[in-house]
C-alpha cells in the first residue's frame, strides 16, 4: 500500500482478523502497530495500540541502558487517539546478547496480563514457588537494584565473572514487562507489597545471601553492586570473603529457595 491505511481501513482489518480466530476456534491478542508518526491521532475502535518512538534511547548499546533514557513516563507511552500505547518499540539498534540492530519492545503489562489477553488464564503456581521466584528473579522478574539488576544467579554469574572462574556470566536477558499504571500485579501472592514474605528467611538468622552477594560485589568493585542497608541483625550475620562464597554457592541459593 502506498499510503498508511486509514482509521476505517484498520478498524475492517482487525474485524477481519478476529473474525476468522473466532471461526476457527483460535486464541489470540489482536495489537495494531499504529505509531503516532505514521498514523496521528485520528484512530477509532476497541483494539490496542503499538507505538514506536526513539527518543531517549540514544546510541547502540544494550537495551535495557537504552530504556533508561526512554523510562516509563516518556511521551512515547502518551495517549493516542484517546487511548494509552500496550505496547513501545524504543531503538532498532539495540544489542541484546551478541546481537546488534535488535529492534526492541516494553509491553505495558506484566506476563500474566499478556497471557490473558491472548484468552487463556495463566497456570498459577503455588504460594511457595512465588516466594522463590520473587528471591531469586527480584520484584516482577526484573532483578535486584543491588546487584546491577541481576537477578541472584545471574550475580553470582557476575562475581565468578570478575574471579575468572572459567564458563561463568550472567546472562543479561529477562522478559521486558512494565508494571505502569493500573497494569500492577496483585501483590498479595507475592508477600506485603509484593517483596516476597521475608520472615521466611529471617527465621534462619542468617543474612539474606542477596545482602551478602551485594557486599562481594562491590568489595570487587562491580558496577552496580552496593549491599542495601541492613534492616534486621543477626548475632551470627557476617559478609564472607570471595572463597567462602565460591564454596558455598549451592548452599546460599538453596537458602533463597526456603
Amino acid at each position: 500500500m502506498p499510503r498508511p491505511p486509514n482509521a476505517h481501513e484498520i478498524s475492517q482489518a482487525v474485524a477481519l482478523v478476529r473474525q476468522r480466530m473466532a471461526a476457527e476456534g483460535n486464541k489470540g491478542y489482536v495489537v495494531v502497530y499504529a505509531p503516532r508518526w505514521l498514523c496521528g491521532d485520528s484512530l477509532t475502535g476497541d483494539y490496542d495500540l503499538w507505538n514506536s518512538d526513539y527518543d531517549g534511547s540514544g546510541a547502540p548499546r544494550p537495551f535495557r541502558d537504552q530504556y533508561q533514557g526512554v523510562t516509563d513516563v516518556g511521551h512515547g507511552w502518551d495517549p493516542i487517539s484517546s487511548r494509552n500505547p500496550r505496547i513501545l518499540q524504543f531503538a532498532s539498534d539495540s544489542t541484546i546478547g551478541k546481537q546488534t540492530t535488535c529492534d526492541v519492545n516494553k509491553f505495558d503489562g506484566d506476563l500474566f496480563d499478556l497471557i490473558r489477553l491472548c484468552g487463556r488464564e495463566p497456570l498459577l503456581p503455588n504460594q511457595d514457588m512465588l516466594e522463590s521466584w520473587v528471591q531469586l528473579l527480584g520484584e516482577g522478574g526484573m532483578g535486584w537494584p543491588q546487584l546491577a539488576s541481576h537477578t541472584l544467579v545471574d550475580g553470582f554469574a557476575a562475581v565468578g565473572q570478575k574471579e575468572g572462574i572459567r564458563g561463568f556470566a550472567p546472562l543479561m536477558v529477562r522478559p521486558m514487562c512494565s508494571t505502569r499504571r493500573h497494569h500492577r500485579p496483585d501483590p498479595r501472592p507475592l508477600g506485603p507489597i509484593g517483596r516476597g514474605r521475608p520472615h521466611r528467611l529471617a527465621a534462619t538468622r542468617r543474612p539474606h545471601p542477596r545482602r551478602r552477594l551485594a557486599t562481594v560485589g562491590q568489595q570487587q568493585g562491580i558496577t552496580g553492586f552496593a549491599a542495601p542497608a541492613v534492616v534486621q541483625s543477626s548475632p551470627t550475620s557476617r559478609t564472607p570473603g570471595v572463597d567462602a562464597l565460591k564454596a558455598n554457592t549451592v548452599q546460599l541459593v538453596g537458602f533463597a529457595l526456603r
